[in-house]
């Protein structure tokens, strides 16, 4: 007799039935264990099987559920036998006195059950009255966890059997929506620790399912909200991951409603007031209650627009910012980017009210908070609410000025903070992308500052910028410059953006661009002023290059453009003054020489001609230096030390050699592609004309000189790698050191060569 027919008899007695549900359930396991195996890369050596493959390919879930069919030997007609079975077996009026061959029965069944269920191969064979009768046996097994009708156990493996359900098509899931929730509320309510888990699992999946129960979030809002409070850290854990799941659903539904009415907003407060009340009963547990608070902000979304309930809401949250406790200080910024989304709703963010008021406890935390973990937590607020500010079009000297500037003041002191709010800004002017969308926003709510700041995509190029735009950017970046060690890449890619537009507007308007030209200089010219010489160093050597690719196209020379080249000039004597890398300052000299040949001669002073002139007499001194310095006698006594050594005594070679040879042959890795080809002469101005190579106007990705200059830094760095280069040649066993010694030789040359290039 086959198992379904077993099943169906009345003279099979609990035990044997029993056991035929266990068999069956272990036949449903080692058929999805062959389906696994089958379609496996090892099994795929058989060519059988490889033909398999070609069909699941091919065929898709009906090859799946033909072999799953296959290999259980199913068929609709059995299936529906094995309905029959369940509806007999987990009925509470089959088992009139409870005994433990009874409870045996139901657990047997229903892990068979569960198995078929999660098939999605097998559901697609039920029918959709069968599908509703199997669910409607789950779902008075799970109501009946508070009447004790079936045992707790039992009701946990339905629970169980409900989360992990296939079940298509979803509207099978609405027609039972409302006893669903019942059902699922009961045992939310419940006091054993497990259930409640569980009923969240399940209650999850069918909101996955359908968005009915997002749309009538209120019949089970209240009784998810107290698991928050709960006792058993689990349960609130659980209760938290299940309504930060659901967001996308209730935003979605949010949002499908318009603004409300007076009369609507009216009735909204007095619904919502429960909920408030709640809040309040627990506003001595301030971390769990701001919990709830970012949750209610959700759930409700547009609901609480222009209402009183808002603003009762808001005044529960304000003293969170003021706790003793830093986690309740925490918990009430996670909650306030839920308010962030809440007001992105319907465009009801982008009053200037709703940012200020946003803003408000984020500025005074960044401004005054002393735990790092605080201040972290608002400054990821922050970067949240420039997520959401980036979806809307506005001026760039307007969001930066609002946004941006107060913000870079209160973060100076904090050197990752500010890089990766500059990151965030120069992605805004430098990386094209699209806006992100609502349902995305939805979904990196807990997200770290740094991914944040990865999705503030509102791309705004140069063509597009406007005077106040420049102005603010330089100001960003004179901002940043004690931190901008820290900071290096996002300040490069800002200024580099500052010069393109000044080059465009040198070429299109000259009068902006003149003053564009004259912020920068004047900006440059400040740090010479600098009280710390390692910054404005660094500022230097990092902004000075890019003016140096600026080119000068102008037809006719005006009084105008002669008083700025002169200003220019007289500037550049305070930078020559610093100790700047031999590349900038040869940049810089190539450039001024480049300007004296466009204004009428005599129109500078002698003290800027006397500068130009002591810069090239001191870099043709130091040229010098070099070209005797690879002749030294200690780098030859080196050679031959390292020619009469043996492999292993290398390293000891170069380590005693004398050290002054050895810090001169690294300048000439640096110096060794500046030799002026003749001495510093003053230019031809008779006719008052560029005759300057031309530059590039346009700086590209692949034209911009790196941040990390190789041949600006220490040459100590490349004898390090030379000596560790000679130290394991032995490993190595290709070349020995004077091979090595070559390598270098022609390695100098090359970086020389390129950097030449680069300064170009």
């Amino acid at each position: 007799m086959e198992m379904t027919v077993f099943l169906q008899s009345d003279s099979t007695t609990l035990s044997e039935r029993s056991e035929i549900w266990k068999t069956v359930f272990q036949t449903l396991r080692n058929a999805q264990t062959t389906l696994d195996t089958q379609i496996s890369h090892d099994a795929l050596k058989e060519p059988a099987v490889a033909d398999l493959q070609l069909t699941l390919s091919a065929t898709g879930s009906s090859a799946k559920s033909a072999i799953l069919s296959t290999a259980l030997d199913f068929s609709q007609e059995k299936l529906s036998g094995l309905v029959s079975a369940w509806e007999r077996d987990l009925a509470p009026t089959f088992i009139s006195s409870r005994t433990e061959l009874s409870d045996t029965l139901e657990k047997d069944a229903l892990a068979c059950l569960s198995a078929v269920l999660f098939q999605e191969e097998l559901v697609k064979l039920l029918t959709e009255s069968q599908l509703s009768s199997l669910l409607d046996i789950l779902i008075c097994i799970i109501s009946s966890a508070s009447c004790g009708d079936y045992p707790q156990s039992t009701c946990q493996l339905a629970v169980w059997t409900l989360s992990s359900q296939k079940i298509q098509p979803t509207r099978i899931i609405e027609l039972k929506a409302d006893r669903i929730i019942a059902a699922l509320m009961s045992c939310l309510q419940s006091n054993h620790v497990n259930l409640v888990d569980g009923a969240l699992r399940a209650f999850s999946r069918v909101c996955m399912q359908s968005s009915y129960f997002s749309q009538n979030v209120s019949s089970w809002f209240g009784i998810v909200m107290d698991l928050l409070f709960s006792a058993e850290t689990s349960i609130r854990r659980s209760a938290d991951s299940f309504l930060s799941l659901i967001a996308p659903q209730m935003i979605t539904f949010s949002e499908i409603h318009l603004e409300p009415s007076k009369k609507s907003s009216r009735s909204s407060s007095g619904f919502i007031s429960k909920f408030i009340d709640t809040l309040s009963a627990h506003s001595n547990d301030g971390i769990n209650m701001m919990c709830a608070w970012g949750h209610v902000m959700i759930a409700f979304g547009v609901k609480l627009h222009k209402t009183e309930s808002l603003n009762t809401l808001l005044s529960i949250a304000e003293p969170n910012f003021n706790s003793t406790r830093p986690a309740q200080r925490i918990a009430a910024f996670r909650a306030w980017k839920r308010l962030i989304l809440n007001f992105s709703l319907n465009g009801h963010l982008f009053y200037s009210k709703r940012v200020k008021l946003i803003l408000l406890p984020i500025w005074h935390c960044l401004r005054l908070e002393k735990k790092n973990s605080v201040r972290q937590a608002a400054f990821e607020t922050y970067m949240y609410l420039l997520v959401h500010l980036g979806r809307r079009s506005m001026p760039l000297a307007g969001f930066l000025e609002n946004y941006v500037l107060p913000t870079l003041q209160y973060i100076l002191s904090k050197g990752t903070m500010l890089e990766i709010l500059l990151l965030a800004l120069a992605d805004l002017i430098d990386k094209p992308a699209e806006p992100i969308s609502q349902d995305a926003t939805i979904m990196i709510l807990d997200s770290s500052a740094i991914d944040l700041s990865g999705q503030i995509c509102r791309y705004i190029p140069v063509e597009a910028w406007t005077q106040a735009d420049f102005d603010v950017l330089v100001q960003c970046v004179s901002l940043s410059l004690n931190r901008l060690e820290q900071a290096q890449e996002p300040c490069y890619r800002i200024w580099t953006k500052i010069c393109d537009f000044t080059q465009s507007l040198l070429k299109l308007e000259i009068d902006r661009g003149r003053k564009c030209m004259l912020s920068i200089v004047k900006f440059l010219g400040s740090l010479v002023q600098s009280e710390s010489v390692s910054v404005a160093t660094l500022a230097m050597e990092l902004y000075l290059p890019g003016v140096t690719l600026l080119s000068f196209e102008f037809c006719n020379l005006f009084s105008e453009d002669i008083d700025m080249f002169k200003y220019i000039l007289e500037e550049g004597v305070g930078f020559m003054s610093m100790k700047l890398a031999p590349t900038t300052l040869d940049a810089w000299l190539r450039f001024s020489k480049e300007i004296l040949a466009m204004i009428p001669e005599g129109s500078v002073s002698e003290n800027v001609i006397i500068a130009l002139e002591q810069v090239e007499t001191n870099l043709a001194t130091h040229f010098s230096k070099v070209n005797t310095v690879q002749d030294s006698p200690a780098v030859e006594e080196s050679i031959g030390s390292l020619d009469n050594e043996d492999s292993n005594d290398t390293v000891t070679a170069i380590e005693h050699a004398d050290d002054s040879a050895l810090l001169d042959l690294d300048s000439s890795i640096q110096m060794d592609f500046l030799q002026p080809k003749h001495s510093f002469t003053m230019p031809d101005n008779s006719l008052h004309k560029v005759t300057q190579e031309k530059r590039k106007s346009d700086i590209t990705a692949t034209d911009v000189r790196p941040v990390k200059r190789v041949l600006a830094n220490d040459g100590r760095e490349f004898t390090m790698h030379l000596k560790k280069l000679v130290q394991f040649q032995e490993d190595l066993n290709v070349m020995d050191a004077n091979e090595i010694l070559r390598v270098q030789t022609t390695l100098v040359q090359l970086m020389g060569m390129c950097c030449e290039r680069l300064s170009q």
